[in-house]
């Protein structure tokens, strides 16, 4: 029913750069999953999960919860026990958490379209994933999350280069960000992150037949 759609050339990648980590990551395709029936998914929640389910209305919405969930669930089962899944989930406002204070276990989500990807790991973990539209304003959006230096950067790009750069930053530093203590995001604007000054690791690469921009960031 859920396929996951991490490839072999993306775990030797992951194997390579994040070496130093325990991460496991999983990417859905929407598209691929039979949104029509919820009813025979929400088995795959938890109680609390499946009682904030139930409260929201857009539909829209519904299925993007149902399925994260669904994957966030089935990640972390494969790695801890059902016990640690049903103490530490919560959903709060900066997203789903794990809070578990006996165990170094940190959870990241995004969304975008019909992708939906989760990673965990033993140290702070950020991911992001962008469906990579054409856009008109690629300069204009630019001067809101990059710096001057990566402005300048993005200006010697050729015009065919440029949604790709633009996209790589973008999901790189919002990967970046979700990295991040929760004490730390408030008022820290992307435009403030230097990739290159990052004390962790983080990679980008595009997913999904090329149309999707992904990054993952461990500090």
């Amino acid at each position: 029913m859920i396929k996951f759609m991490i490839s072999k050339s993306f775990n030797l990648l992951l194997a390579s750069r994040f070496h130093k980590f325990m991460i496991s990551i999983s990417l859905l395709d929407l598209s691929k999953c039979n949104l029509n029936s919820p009813e025979n998914c929400v088995n795959y929640l938890i109680p609390k999960q499946l009682n904030y389910f139930n409260k929201i209305k857009s539909e829209k919405r519904r299925m993007e919860y149902l399925w994260s969930r669904i994957l966030i669930n089935k990640l972390i089962l494969s790695l801890k026990s059902k016990a640690f899944l049903l103490d530490s989930y919560r959903d709060t406002e900066y997203g789903p958490v794990l809070l578990n204070s006996k165990e170094n276990f940190f959870l990241s989500l995004s969304h975008s379209s019909d992708a939906i990807v989760v990673a965990v790991s033993d140290f702070p973990v950020g991911v992001d994933v962008e469906l990579m539209k054409r856009r008109d304003n690629y300069r204009d959006m630019a001067k809101l999350f990059m710096t001057s230096r990566e402005l300048k950067d993005f200006d010697h790009q050729s015009v065919d280069h440029q949604k790709k750069y633009f996209y790589n930053l973008w999901v790189s530093k919002e990967a970046i960000f979700k990295s991040l203590p929760k004490h730390e995001q408030p008022g820290l604007s992307l435009a403030n992150i230097a990739i290159n000054s990052f004390q962790g690791s983080v990679v980008f690469f595009s997913c999904l037949s090329g149309g999707y921009a992904m990054a993952i960031a461990v500090k």
